[in-house]
Formats: structure tokens, C-alpha cells, sequence
């Protein structure tokens, strides 16, 4: 029964965490014990014997090559060699692995619940967004859409003009009306147009320049 220190670290961590913390225990070095009493003429079969039942534990031996173990190790006959490994499983090695089983069994289930539960979050998901794609291709938005907000204004609102301000309009020089006319009003005659002649202004006698040659008439 020789391992290299490889296989037997593998086999370590292939174990339960709870069978790891039994294995190489005291516990399971006294059963090993009260199970070989019919070794104790034998020198050296406590160490032998409890060396065989850890790697039983590490899954490197099974219940056959247990007993074949026993009988090459300890030079004993087949019915000595079949009532200490009958022994050495039923008190051990057995209720270890109907512990690690139900480890194992209660694993799988926490794991198909926790999956069960991700599928109905999944499901729910979907059918959520089947829902909201159905309602947008009915033509009816959903009710939680957020409600956009009026825009803040930098500067205040002009206010509208009151319509019952009366304002009269500014009075026209007569010389633009008359323009005005004449770009706008083409039927217009030109005479209609035409500025007032200016009268001719006559000699003011009584302010008449003083003439020294003109004689004076008596």
C-alpha cells in the first residue's frame, strides 16, 4: 500500500469539507483500535491498521482491496482479515458515506431550488418585456414612462401685449405723403403731385432806395 504524497492530497480535496475534518482524527484512530483488537499480539497493527482505514476514507482502497490489504500487511487468515474489514466499514467508513450522500443530496437540492428560482426571475423578465412590446405595438403608452418636466427659462417671458392700448400713429410730413403717393399710388395724376407755384414778390415802394440825382418834384 504505497501513495505518493500527490495522490494523496488529490484525494483530500476531492472530500466533502465535513469528511475532511474527521479524517486523521483521534476519533477515528480509537475505533480503529477497539475494531483490530484481534491485531493486538501483532507489533505495529495500531498504526497499520488506522493507516488502512484513512485511505478507505480517501477513496484509494476499496472494501475488497481493504481486506486483501489486511491479509498481506498482518499475515492473517481470510476469516480474521473478513470480520475486521466487516467491522472497520459498518463502525466508520459507512456512516462517513451515508453522511457525505446526504451532504451531497441536500447540496443538489439547495442548488435546484436556487436555480428554480432564477428561472422564475428569468421567466418573469421576459414576460414583462413581452408585455410592455405588446403594449407599445397597440399604440397605448405604459403607464410608469416618466413625465417629462417644463424647462427652467435663463430669462423671464415677454409679456403679451394688452389690447387695449390705443396708439395713434405717428402723422406723415406732407411733402413724404406725397412721396409715399407717388411709389404706391401709380393712377394718381402727376398734377394732384405738383407743389404749389410760388406768387412773385412786388417792389416795396416805401422802402425804395434813396436816389440823390432824382429831382425833387415840388
Amino acid at each position: 500500500m504505497n501513495y505518493t504524497e500527490e495522490q494523496i492530497t488529490l484525494a483530500f480535496e476531492k472530500l466533502p469539507r465535513n469528511t475532511q475534518d474527521v479524517l486523521f482524527t483521534s476519533g477515528i484512530k480509537e475505533q480503529s483500535k477497539i475494531i483490530g483488537a484481534p491485531l493486538s499480539v501483532l507489533s505495529g497493527w495500531e498504526e497499520g491498521l488506522n493507516d488502512l482505514i484513512n485511505m478507505t476514507i480517501l477513496k484509494l482502497v476499496d472494501k475488497k482491496d481493504f481486506e486483501k490489504e489486511l491479509i498481506a500487511l498482518f499475515k492473517i487468515g481470510d476469516t480474521v482479515a473478513g470480520e475486521i474489514t466487516s467491522e472497520a466499514f459498518s463502525q466508520i467508513i459507512d456512516p462517513i458515506r451515508l453522511k457525505e450522500k446526504k451532504e451531497e443530496r441536500e447540496q443538489a437540492e439547495s442548488l435546484q431550488k436556487e436555480s428554480g428560482e432564477e428561472t422564475v426571475v428569468i421567466e418573469n423578465v421576459l414576460e414583462e418585456k413581452k408585455e410592455r412590446s405588446n403594449t407599445w405595438k397597440s399604440g397605448s403608452a405604459p403607464d410608469n414612462l416618466p413625465v417629462a418636466e417644463a424647462p427652467e427659462y435663463l430669462t423671464p417671458p415677454i409679456p403679451p401685449k394688452s389690447s387695449n392700448l390705443e396708439v395713434e400713429p405717428p402723422s406723415e410730413h406732407p411733402f413724404e405723403e406725397k412721396m409715399k403717393r407717388v411709389f404706391t399710388a401709380g393712377q394718381q395724376s402727376m398734377g394732384d403731385l405738383t407743389l404749389a407755384p410760388i406768387a412773385p414778390q412786388t417792389p416795396n415802394t416805401a422802402h425804395a432806395p434813396y436816389d440823390p440825382y432824382r429831382e425833387t418834384i415840388e
